[in-house]
């Protein structure tokens, strides 16, 4: 659900890490349950629209390594302000 948050937020750099972050959490500790298979699925589609396989898959491995407090910091950032109209 992180990975997604960042997605909609965004923080595709962010997502893909948490994507390889949350991978590894649920090979350690059992499978996914429905929703967050759902929400994995979708943060990784909006990932793999927006950036080269190579450079997501770095990513996620690159995520894969990060303890819980990486993690969380990265699931938790605020994302940087957008001007509401750039005309």
């Amino acid at each position: 659900m992180y990975a997604l948050l960042a997605a909609r937020e965004g923080r595709l750099d962010a997502a893909a890490r948490l994507i390889g972050w949350q991978d590894r959490q649920c090979r350690e500790h059992g499978e996914r349950e429905p929703n967050e298979a759902r929400c994995r699925a979708l943060a990784d589609a909006s990932v793999r629209k927006a950036m080269p396989d190579e450079r997501g898959l770095e990513l996620e491995r690159r995520g894969a390594g990060m303890d819980e407090d990486a993690a969380f910091a990265a699931a938790l950032a605020m994302p940087t302000p957008q001007p509401l109209y750039a005309g």
